[in-house]
């Protein structure tokens, strides 16, 4: 399920997904994802090297070398 918010940048520019978003694929520059849950909670993930976000259906899917929670 997707999360009610996400937001990360993408090349010098934010964006937000929200349920039912189109279909996309994006490069992520390095730096901070937030997430923000259903219930409210905000989760945020350092991607130190970048990747690539794709949205489908009410899935997002993060790829990247690797992905770390902080707090």
């Amino acid at each position: 399920m997707i999360p009610s918010t996400f937001k990360h940048q993408v090349v010098r520019v934010f964006f937000g997904i929200l349920q039912k978003h189109a279909p996309i694929v994006s490069s992520l520059e390095p730096g901070i994802v937030r997430v923000i849950r259903n219930d409210g909670a905000e989760l945020l993930f350092n991607i130190p090297a970048g990747g690539f976000v794709e949205v489908n259906e009410d899935v997002v899917t993060i790829i990247a070398e690797s992905l770390t929670q902080t707090f």
